[in-house]
């Protein structure tokens, strides 16, 4: 299938190495490898079941899998069959899960083993279990404008919104990339680094299409600083993926390891600006390529790109294909080195958002500069160009949150706080708090002993990078002088209040329990004693303060701690088990049990 401007479709691409290239190393998940041969086998055998069972050209497919081989063989066998996929992940509440599947109007999900029991879907395709040897599925002739994908973000009206996007979008995505430089023209080595369930996944794993392996990186090494460089450098790795949030918790590692290696790792940094701090540091370094990208998820992952050079972060120039406009409110271009709203347009903007024509019709609109019927998508996204021609982030126009990554509206986590019947109003708003940036609900409500209540409620109906890390109770909100709710006069909590409701805590015991109980305290910000029961998560931890504790544990005690221990082992007194003796003192970490890591900030949604 060629796409109309010369474009040639992803999976034509696939099918193309996988004839030339049948033994090179296409995915690698863990101890997991298949070359493209036994990669287009595995898509070939999913695409046949999925035809038997009457999924084909316009369906959308679910993929709720971990991270193995078969995430990938199962998004291409939708694409194999002209289906979409949707992507869920196994972790998230089913209710939320079941929502997607039915609102997207899926026709059945690829998933494993125990996820099968609580997905709640329309239609289910095991892939733990033997496929039956149904006949070759029938080659589609498929269009540009066929969907590729449906992914939801965070939506301001309280649901979630399914953004769906064409093949002929991703096609163009990964030939723009090429064509501006940003991915090398020799075989890679690909870190596949962000949840499928982000845009930005999809320019990481489709570049088997190119013939380069992709690389799943476990969710426990990606929060363990030392691990994910080890992962990098023992798994001769190219190319990652990956947020500023991220870049702050390996970035000194990465750096340290690679100096003076004679081999450079290529960075693609998004999902949130990028501090001056780190662009300088990468602009200098001799070790690290950084390339800086953005792009919403309306405009498939990527439209604009730029190399960390100089000193003065910035969202670089559009993609080939790519037009950019800075305009005022009455669409106007504004002048040069004036502040105006973005707005994106060509061939990567998404055909709309899943049953929302209201929506769709007020994001994308008509292009008035062009007058042909084109459309252009309104970012929210308020930019300045430089002298170069190069765009400058600003800020945003609207409520909407960048926080460790990820792309939040604050209407969606608020809807669901106000289901809770002790609720009778309620702001959610990120906040510089002593744990570091948080999401903070503040509401309203008659006493306090409804906290621990509000968090269950929550974690009940959102997925995890959306539960405020603090509930803050007012007694009513600050108001400005005409009577509507004054943002800037909420107050900043000095101290993350302790969840309410909770039995006192059983005090610490022996010396490991009880520094840990003093690091929890101090990086989190807390106003009264830890219990050795309590959860860290619990409390208000994320990625970073579990970084910090590591790092202030490692002060000390004589124990070697990595992160991903933290989410292994969440509970206090059973932290305290792993590190103490005879762990205490050998500079080793204890072998993992179990693993419930969380991510330590996706590439989001809009990059920048």
């Amino acid at each position: 299938m060629g796409i109309r401007d010369g474009v040639t479709d992803v999976w034509q691409r696939f099918t193309a190495v996988t004839a030339v290239h049948p033994q090179r190393a296409a995915v690698i998940a863990g101890e997991s490898t298949l070359t493209f041969g036994e990669l287009g086998e595995r898509v070939e055998s999913l695409a046949a079941e999925l035809a038997r069972r009457g999924v084909g050209r316009g369906s959308v497919v679910g993929v709720c899998l971990p991270r193995c081989t078969d995430l990938i063989a199962a998004m291409l066998a939708a694409w194999r069959v002209g289906a979409a996929y949707l992507p869920l992940d196994p972790a998230d509440p089913v209710d939320r899960r079941t929502w997607m599947l039915h609102d997207a109007g899926a026709q059945l999900v690829i998933s494993r083993g125990d996820a099968l029991l609580a997905a709640g879907e329309p239609g289910a395709l095991d892939v733990a279990a033997p496929l039956r040897n149904s006949p070759a599925a029938p080659v589609t002739a498929g269009s540009p404008l066929d969907l590729a994908y449906v992914i939801y973000t965070s939506g301001s009206t309280g649901t979630p919104k399914g953004v769906q996007v064409c093949r002929g979008a991703v096609a163009r995505l990964v030939q723009a990339l090429e064509e501006a430089g940003a991915y090398p023209a020799a075989p890679s080595r690909v870190a596949c680094n962000a949840s499928v369930c982000f845009d930005a996944s999809v320019q990481q794993w489709v570049r088997v299409s190119r013939g380069d392996t992709v690389l799943l990186v476990p969710a426990e090494v990606r929060t363990d600083p030392e691990a994910f460089t080890e992962f990098l450098l023992t798994r001769e790795v190219t190319d990652v993926d990956l947020t500023p949030t991220h870049l702050a918790l390996v970035g000194e590692h990465l750096e340290k390891a690679v100096s003076g290696r004679g081999r450079r790792l290529r960075l693609f940094v998004g999902g949130e600006p990028l501090p001056a701090r780190w662009w300088s540091r990468l602009a200098a370094s001799t070790g690290l390529e950084a390339l800086n990208l953005y792009g919403p998820t309306e405009c498939t992952v990527d439209a604009t790109v730029t190399a960390v050079r100089g000193t003065a972060p910035h969202i670089g120039w559009p993609l080939p294909g790519v037009a950019a406009y800075v305009l005022d409110d009455g669409l106007r271009p504004v002048p040069g080195g004036a502040v105006g709203e973005l707005y994106l347009s060509g061939p990567g903007l998404a055909r709309g958002y899943v049953r929302q024509p209201a929506l769709t019709a007020r994001t994308f609109v008509a292009d008035p500069l062009v007058g042909d019927g084109r459309r252009m998508y309104r970012t929210g996204d308020l930019v300045r160009r430089r002298g170069d021609g190069g765009l400058e982030f600003v800020a945003r126009a609207d409520r909407q949150l960048k926080l460790r990554g990820f792309r939040i509206e604050p209407g969606e986590v608020e809807a669901a706080l106000q289901q809770h019947p002790a609720v009778s109003g309620v702001l959610v708003d990120a906040v510089d708090t002593p744990a570091g940036p948080s999401l903070v609900a503040y509401y309203l409500g008659e006493d306090e002993a409804e906290r621990l209540d509000l968090r269950r409620h929550t974690e009940d109906r959102l997925p995890a990078h959306m539960v405020p890390a603090i509930f803050h109770r007012l007694d009513a909100f600050p108001v400005t002088r005409s009577g509507k709710v004054d943002r800037t006069a909420l107050p900043v909590p000095a101290t993350a209040p302790l969840p309410a409701g909770r039995d006192s805590p059983d005090a610490p015991v022996g010396p490991v329990e009880t520094v840990l109980a003093e690091v929890w305290r101090d990086v989190l910000g807390l106003d009264g004693p830890v219990g050795r029961m309590d959860n860290f998560f619990s409390l208000g931890g994320h990625s970073l303060g579990a970084l910090r504790v590591a790092a202030a544990v490692h002060k000390r005690l004589p124990i070697r701690m990595v992160t991903r221990t933290i989410y292994q082992f969440p509970v206090l007194r059973d932290l305290a088990e792993q590190l103490a003796p005879p762990v205490v003192g050998t500079g080793t970490a204890p072998a993992a049990r179990t693993a419930a890591p969380t991510d330590p900030g996706e590439q989001g949604t809009d990059a920048g």
